[in-house]
């Protein structure tokens, strides 16, 4: 049975610390003497144990409970800052400068509502950014041949391998087929993850070349990384998998996964260039 239990007080308030003393003296004057009468028919004169603690506090992160508070105070503002940072911008731009809070705000252990607050605004800003008009005018009007140039130009690599992961915009079929084929005749060890959306739908597309099918990755397998991110499903050749989902904020979670599942199969390679 337990003997004693210690609260640490100090970084109350003045109101809230009178509570715990008026407590206090009830509990070790008048509850403690009768615990211990009690105690005493069980153990003896020799109970230990049922005292004052004499001992200092001693806290088992390293760090008192105001220097906790003040540390996670900070890094909540560091969050806010960086979304505020990236509201302005638009499109891809937006959803790269977000995409480093994603883990650490879908991820908190017991969110308070400061941090719920900032995941809502988080969701919301990505959704607008990959839904705005001007960023799908903007990109269908690039021809697929250029814009597969620039998405190879943001890959990310790892030595001679690289990995186009981006999500496009809302753009026609027939773009974005001709985009995954302009993709596909690059030449090297190239992965391909795109991902657009129609509406409320999502559509994925990846692709694998005959080197990275050779380093034991093909397009079904980086289809089934990214397709339960977006709530989606999809199918296709070892070479090219085509895929739909109905999560649009699931996306940049898709793109993610992917990544780390290629680096997972180069075992240690260490990336280099853009985020795709």
């Amino acid at each position: 049975m337990p003997r004693w239990t210690a609260y640490y007080v100090k970084h109350l308030s003045g109101f809230r610390q009178y509570a715990w003393r008026t407590l206090q003296r009830y509990v070790n004057g008048g509850v403690r003497p009768a615990a211990n009468a009690m105690l005493r028919k069980i153990d003896g004169d020799g109970i230990v144990g049922f005292g004052p603690l004499t001992l200092p506090f001693t806290p088992p992160t390293g760090q008192t409970p105001r220097e906790a508070a003040r540390a996670l105070r900070e890094q909540v503002d560091a969050l806010e800052t960086s979304l505020e940072s990236a509201a302005p911008l638009e499109g891809e731009a937006r959803l790269r400068a977000l995409s480093p809070l994603s883990e650490p705000l879908h991820n908190w252990p017991q969110p308070m509502r400061r941090v719920v607050a900032l995941r809502e605004r988080l969701t919301r800003l990505e959704q607008e950014a990959r839904r705005k008009p001007s960023q799908a005018v903007a990109t269908a009007s690039v021809p697929p041949a250029e814009q597969a140039r620039q998405l190879l130009q943001d890959a990310t690599r790892w030595g001679d391998t690289a990995l186009v992961a981006a999500h496009v915009g809302e753009v026609p079929a027939p773009h974005l087929k001709a985009l995954v084929e302009s993709l596909r005749q690059a030449t090297g060890s190239v992965g391909v993850v795109l991902t657009a959306t129609r509406g409320d739908k999502v559509v994925l597309v990846t692709a694998a070349s005959d080197a990275l099918r050779g380093q034991g990755v093909d397009a079904g397998q980086l289809m089934a990384q990214a397709a339960p991110c977006v709530e989606g499903k999809g199918g296709g050749s070892p070479e090219v998998a085509w895929g739909g989902g109905s999560r649009a904020d699931g996306i940049e979670a898709a793109l993610t996964a992917t990544r780390r599942f290629v680096e997972s199969r180069l075992a240690g390679a260490v990336p280099s260039g853009g985020v795709g």
